[in-house]
Protein backbone atom coordinates (compact mmCIF):
# COMPACT_ATOMS: atom_id res chain seq x y z
CA UNK A 1 0.00 0.00 0.00
CA UNK A 2 1.34 3.42 -1.17
CA UNK A 3 2.45 5.98 1.48
CA UNK A 4 -0.39 8.33 1.20
CA UNK A 5 -3.08 10.46 3.50
CA UNK A 6 -5.73 7.53 2.12
CA UNK A 7 -3.35 4.57 3.40
CA UNK A 8 -2.21 6.33 6.45
CA UNK A 9 -5.93 7.21 7.70
CA UNK A 10 -6.57 3.90 7.33
CA UNK A 11 -3.79 2.67 9.54
CA UNK A 12 -4.42 4.95 11.86
CA UNK A 13 -7.97 4.15 12.05
CA UNK A 14 -9.25 3.47 16.11
CA UNK A 15 -6.08 4.41 17.90
CA UNK A 16 -6.21 7.16 20.11
CA UNK A 17 -3.66 9.63 19.01
CA UNK A 18 -3.65 9.90 14.92
CA UNK A 19 -6.39 11.92 14.02
CA UNK A 20 -7.17 14.27 12.57
CA UNK A 21 -4.44 13.73 10.28
CA UNK A 22 -2.80 15.79 7.69
CA UNK A 23 -0.29 14.61 4.74
CA UNK A 24 2.51 16.70 3.09
CA UNK A 25 4.53 14.84 0.18
CA UNK A 26 7.25 17.47 0.84
CA UNK A 27 7.65 20.17 4.49
CA UNK A 28 9.86 22.46 5.45
CA UNK A 29 8.92 20.77 8.88
CA UNK A 30 5.82 18.66 10.42
CA UNK A 31 6.66 20.40 13.75
CA UNK A 32 6.34 23.54 12.08
CA UNK A 33 3.22 22.52 10.59
CA UNK A 34 1.70 20.89 13.69
CA UNK A 35 2.46 23.89 15.87
CA UNK A 36 0.51 26.29 13.03
CA UNK A 37 -2.09 23.95 13.67
CA UNK A 38 -2.34 24.14 17.22
CA UNK A 39 -2.26 27.50 17.12
CA UNK A 40 -5.30 27.54 15.04
CA UNK A 41 -7.26 25.49 17.41
CA UNK A 42 -6.20 21.43 16.12
CA UNK A 43 -7.77 18.86 18.97
CA UNK A 44 -5.59 16.84 20.66
CA UNK A 45 -4.85 13.83 18.98
CA UNK A 46 -3.81 15.40 15.68
CA UNK A 47 -1.35 14.50 13.49
CA UNK A 48 1.16 15.80 10.66
CA UNK A 49 2.70 13.42 8.62
CA UNK A 50 5.48 14.10 5.91
CA UNK A 51 7.03 12.12 2.83
CA UNK A 52 9.86 14.59 2.81
CA UNK A 53 11.05 17.21 5.03
CA UNK A 54 13.45 20.55 3.77
CA UNK A 55 14.04 22.03 6.99
CA UNK A 56 13.77 18.94 9.34
CA UNK A 57 14.68 19.73 12.46
CA UNK A 58 16.57 17.69 16.02
CA UNK A 59 17.39 19.12 19.11
CA UNK A 60 19.59 22.31 19.78
CA UNK A 61 18.95 23.03 16.02
CA UNK A 62 20.78 20.27 14.48
CA UNK A 63 19.40 19.03 11.46
CA UNK A 64 17.08 15.78 10.32
CA UNK A 65 18.20 14.67 7.54
CA UNK A 66 14.48 13.93 5.78
CA UNK A 67 15.19 12.52 2.19
CA UNK A 68 11.40 11.51 0.29
CA UNK A 69 10.38 7.61 0.35
CA UNK A 70 12.40 5.94 3.03
CA UNK A 71 11.22 7.29 6.66
CA UNK A 72 8.66 8.44 9.06
CA UNK A 73 8.73 12.27 10.15
CA UNK A 74 5.52 12.53 11.85
CA UNK A 75 4.47 15.37 14.82
CA UNK A 76 1.78 14.99 17.16
CA UNK A 77 -0.59 17.62 19.05
CA UNK A 78 -1.10 16.85 22.74
CA UNK A 79 -3.34 19.12 25.24
CA UNK A 80 -2.76 17.41 28.10
CA UNK A 81 -3.64 19.99 30.76
CA UNK A 82 -0.67 19.54 32.45
CA UNK A 83 0.88 22.58 34.63
CA UNK A 84 4.40 23.62 32.79
CA UNK A 85 6.69 22.03 34.96
CA UNK A 86 4.95 18.37 34.49
CA UNK A 87 4.92 18.16 31.04
CA UNK A 88 8.73 17.19 30.30
CA UNK A 89 8.03 13.44 30.97
CA UNK A 90 6.12 13.35 27.63
CA UNK A 91 9.46 13.34 26.32
CA UNK A 92 10.41 10.20 27.87
CA UNK A 93 6.98 8.57 27.35
CA UNK A 94 7.19 9.29 24.11
CA UNK A 95 10.86 7.31 23.91
CA UNK A 96 9.53 4.44 25.76
CA UNK A 97 6.32 4.70 22.98
CA UNK A 98 9.01 4.50 19.98
CA UNK A 99 11.09 1.69 21.43
CA UNK A 100 8.38 -0.36 22.12
CA UNK A 101 7.54 0.05 18.45
CA UNK A 102 11.11 -0.53 17.36
CA UNK A 103 11.15 -3.73 19.55
CA UNK A 104 9.28 -5.41 17.14
CA UNK A 105 11.80 -5.52 14.70
CA UNK A 106 14.75 -5.67 16.42
CA UNK A 107 13.98 -7.58 19.97
CA UNK A 108 16.19 -6.71 22.53
CA UNK A 109 18.47 -4.36 20.81
CA UNK A 110 16.52 -1.12 21.05
CA UNK A 111 18.28 1.37 23.43
CA UNK A 112 16.93 4.97 24.56
CA UNK A 113 19.55 7.21 25.14
CA UNK A 114 18.73 10.32 27.52
CA UNK A 115 16.48 12.16 27.07
CA UNK A 116 15.28 11.43 23.59
CA UNK A 117 17.07 9.17 20.93
CA UNK A 118 16.30 5.53 20.32
CA UNK A 119 19.50 3.71 19.31
CA UNK A 120 20.19 0.16 17.72
CA UNK A 121 24.01 -0.37 18.99
CA UNK A 122 26.00 2.29 19.13
CA UNK A 123 23.84 4.02 15.89
CA UNK A 124 21.00 6.41 16.02
CA UNK A 125 17.46 5.27 14.54
CA UNK A 126 15.06 7.66 15.53
CA UNK A 127 14.79 11.20 17.38
CA UNK A 128 12.23 13.13 19.35
CA UNK A 129 12.01 16.53 19.18
CA UNK A 130 9.24 18.28 22.21
CA UNK A 131 8.14 21.66 21.99
CA UNK A 132 5.75 23.37 24.40
CA UNK A 133 3.52 26.25 23.88
CA UNK A 134 2.61 27.55 28.05
CA UNK A 135 -0.19 29.69 28.67
CA UNK A 136 0.93 30.99 32.15
CA UNK A 137 1.54 28.20 34.61
CA UNK A 138 -0.20 26.01 32.39
CA UNK A 139 0.76 23.64 29.20
CA UNK A 140 -1.12 24.89 25.92
CA UNK A 141 -0.86 22.49 23.61
CA UNK A 142 2.74 20.14 23.40
CA UNK A 143 3.86 19.11 19.33
CA UNK A 144 5.94 15.96 19.98
CA UNK A 145 7.81 15.45 16.92
CA UNK A 146 8.88 12.23 15.58
CA UNK A 147 11.75 10.78 13.22
CA UNK A 148 12.36 7.26 12.39
CA UNK A 149 14.88 5.92 9.56
CA UNK A 150 12.97 3.41 8.37
CA UNK A 151 14.48 2.49 4.59
CA UNK A 152 17.63 4.04 3.86
CA UNK A 153 20.74 2.42 3.20
CA UNK A 154 24.18 2.99 4.84
CA UNK A 155 24.88 4.69 1.63
CA UNK A 156 22.25 6.98 1.76
CA UNK A 157 23.50 9.22 5.03
CA UNK A 158 26.20 10.48 3.56
CA UNK A 159 29.36 11.32 5.27
CA UNK A 160 29.47 11.35 8.68
CA UNK A 161 26.22 10.15 9.35
CA UNK A 162 26.96 6.88 8.04
CA UNK A 163 29.16 6.39 10.81
CA UNK A 164 26.61 7.19 13.45
CA UNK A 165 22.94 6.48 11.88
CA UNK A 166 21.26 3.23 11.24
CA UNK A 167 18.43 2.35 9.60
CA UNK A 168 15.07 -0.64 10.45
CA UNK A 169 16.48 -1.28 6.76
CA UNK A 170 19.96 -1.75 7.46
CA UNK A 171 19.51 -3.93 10.73
CA UNK A 172 16.88 -6.26 9.84
CA UNK A 173 18.32 -6.70 5.86
CA UNK A 174 14.50 -5.74 5.12
CA UNK A 175 12.22 -3.88 3.37
CA UNK A 176 10.15 -2.04 6.28
CA UNK A 177 6.57 -0.86 5.69
CA UNK A 178 6.16 2.46 6.80
CA UNK A 179 2.26 2.40 7.16
CA UNK A 180 3.39 -0.75 9.51
CA UNK A 181 5.77 1.61 11.66
CA UNK A 182 3.22 4.11 11.73
CA UNK A 183 1.05 2.30 12.79
CA UNK A 184 2.76 0.77 15.68
CA UNK A 185 4.38 4.08 17.03
CA UNK A 186 1.05 5.83 17.21
CA UNK A 187 -0.82 2.76 18.99
CA UNK A 188 2.33 2.97 21.81
CA UNK A 189 2.19 6.33 22.28
CA UNK A 190 -1.66 6.38 22.57
CA UNK A 191 -0.98 3.17 25.46
CA UNK A 192 1.84 5.37 27.38
CA UNK A 193 0.21 8.45 27.06
CA UNK A 194 -2.99 7.50 29.24
CA UNK A 195 -1.04 5.61 31.37
CA UNK A 196 1.66 9.08 31.84
CA UNK A 197 -1.96 10.84 32.40
CA UNK A 198 -4.10 8.37 34.99
CA UNK A 199 -0.51 7.10 36.68
CA UNK A 200 2.12 9.61 36.51
CA UNK A 201 6.01 8.96 36.12
CA UNK A 202 5.97 6.34 38.02
CA UNK A 203 4.30 4.04 35.14
CA UNK A 204 6.83 5.12 33.01
CA UNK A 205 10.38 5.57 34.86
CA UNK A 206 10.75 1.67 34.81
CA UNK A 207 10.44 1.24 31.84
CA UNK A 208 12.70 4.13 30.27
CA UNK A 209 15.43 2.65 32.83
CA UNK A 210 14.90 -0.58 31.52
CA UNK A 211 15.66 0.59 27.75
CA UNK A 212 18.03 3.14 28.76
CA UNK A 213 20.49 0.40 30.37
CA UNK A 214 22.35 3.78 32.05
CA UNK A 215 21.52 2.69 35.46
CA UNK A 216 24.41 2.65 37.52
CA UNK A 217 26.74 3.44 34.44
CA UNK A 218 29.24 6.07 34.54
CA UNK A 219 28.48 9.01 32.25
CA UNK A 220 29.73 12.09 31.12
CA UNK A 221 26.92 15.24 29.92
CA UNK A 222 27.99 18.29 27.74
CA UNK A 223 26.17 21.11 27.80
CA UNK A 224 26.74 25.07 26.65
CA UNK A 225 30.79 24.26 26.82
CA UNK A 226 30.44 22.26 30.34
CA UNK A 227 30.85 18.71 31.10
CA UNK A 228 29.26 16.97 34.07
CA UNK A 229 30.12 12.99 34.89
CA UNK A 230 28.88 10.98 37.77
CA UNK A 231 27.03 7.56 37.92
CA UNK A 232 23.77 7.62 36.96
CA UNK A 233 20.90 6.51 39.73
CA UNK A 234 17.67 7.15 37.77
CA UNK A 235 15.50 9.69 36.41
CA UNK A 236 13.20 11.96 38.44
CA UNK A 237 9.01 12.90 38.16
CA UNK A 238 10.52 15.69 35.36
CA UNK A 239 12.51 13.08 34.11
CA UNK A 240 16.01 14.75 34.88
CA UNK A 241 18.80 12.68 34.99
CA UNK A 242 19.88 11.99 38.09
CA UNK A 243 23.81 11.55 38.64
CA UNK A 244 26.00 11.03 41.89
CA UNK A 245 29.24 12.98 41.29
CA UNK A 246 32.55 11.36 42.33
CA UNK A 247 31.97 13.78 45.24
CA UNK A 248 28.96 12.52 46.21
CA UNK A 249 25.18 13.71 46.28
CA UNK A 250 23.14 13.92 43.63
CA UNK A 251 22.71 16.21 41.07
CA UNK A 252 19.85 16.66 38.26
CA UNK A 253 20.59 16.99 35.00
CA UNK A 254 18.11 19.07 32.37
CA UNK A 255 19.47 19.37 29.30
CA UNK A 256 23.53 17.64 27.41
CA UNK A 257 24.62 15.14 25.27
CA UNK A 258 25.32 11.99 27.14
CA UNK A 259 28.34 9.67 26.54
CA UNK A 260 28.44 6.52 28.91
CA UNK A 261 32.40 6.89 30.07
CA UNK A 262 33.54 2.81 29.89
CA UNK A 263 35.51 2.10 33.66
Amino acid sequence: MDFTEQSLRTTLEGKSVGAPLYFFPVTESTNFQAAKMADEGAPEGTVVIADCQTGGRGRMKREWFSPPGMNLYASLILRPGFPAALASPLTIMAGVAVAGALDHYCPGRVQLKWPNDALVGSKKISGILTEIKTFGRQVEFVVLGIGVNINMRKGDFGFPLEQTATSLREETGSHISRLEVAGRIFAEIGRYYQLLSQEGMAAIREKWLAYSGLAGKYVEITFGGEISGGTVTGIDETGALIIRPKSGGERRIIAGDVAVIER
